[in-house]
Formats: C-alpha cells, sequence, structure tokens
C-alpha cells in the first residue's frame, strides 16, 4: 500500500534482479510493467526504487554510489543524496545520471501470425 494514497493498490511492476555481468556494476535488473512489457534499460525509477530497498536494509548510506547494469549491459549510476523519513517510512533523495541511445529500429509485420498476437493496436 501506498504511504500517502490508499487507492493506490496491487502491483503493476516488477524488477528482476541479479548479480551484475559488467565490471563496475553493482547489481543487474529488468523491469516488467503492465500486460507484457520489459523495459530493457536499467530505468530510473526502478534504479532509484532499488536503491531505496538498499538503503532500508542498510546497503547504502547517503554519499555511496549504486551503478545498475541492465539485461542489455547498459548502466545507469545512482547516487544517495539523503536518507530521510517520509511519511513514517524510511526513505532517501537519490541522483541518477546516464546515457541513453535507440539503437536500432525494427519494423513489425503485422500479418505474420507469430507476431500479431497480442501487438497493441498503436503500432
Amino acid at each position: 500500500m501506498h504511504p500517502l494514497d490508499p487507492t493506490i493498490r496491487g502491483v503493476s511492476h516488477v524488477m528482476w534482479t541479479d548479480r551484475p555481468l559488467g565490471p563496475g556494476a553493482h547489481a543487474r535488473n529488468a523491469v516488467f510493467y503492465g500486460e507484457r512489457a520489459i523495459d530493457r534499460s536499467p530505468c530510473g525509477t526502478g534504479s532509484s526504487a532499488r536503491m531505496a530497498q538498499l538503503a532500508a536494509r542498510g546497503e547504502l548510506r547517503p554519499g555511496d554510489t549504486f551503478v545498475h547494469e541492465s539485461i542489455i549491459g547498459s548502466c545507469l549510476t545512482g547516487r544517495v543524496l539523503e536518507a530521510l523519513e517520509f511519511a513514517g517510512t524510511a526513505a532517501i533523495i537519490p541522483s541518477i545520471e546516464g546515457s541513453a541511445w535507440a539503437p536500432d529500429t525494427t519494423p513489425v509485420d503485422r500479418s505474420a501470425p507469430t507476431l500479431s498476437r497480442g501487438l497493441s493496436s498503436d503500432l
């Protein structure tokens, strides 16, 4: 349940985590959301949430950095700027930095029977 909004119920995002593959990274992740979507990038929101979780466990402190690696190897670097309490819950103020690229475009053939199932109408 959300600490301030009782109408927010349920889970809409799930983060898979693992040990990193790349040098210098602290963790690896992928965020699954919606009906069938996956964020292949490290994700600023997910990285901030993961940092808050690690800080609540005592594994990150103000000033610590956290390098989050995606399933495709790209990374975001987060830093805990401040630890505080928000609505009676331990919280952090994170800083996230990184770069993003659109490395490829994939055409979709709507007539292909195995690809057309499950595609949204906005493609």
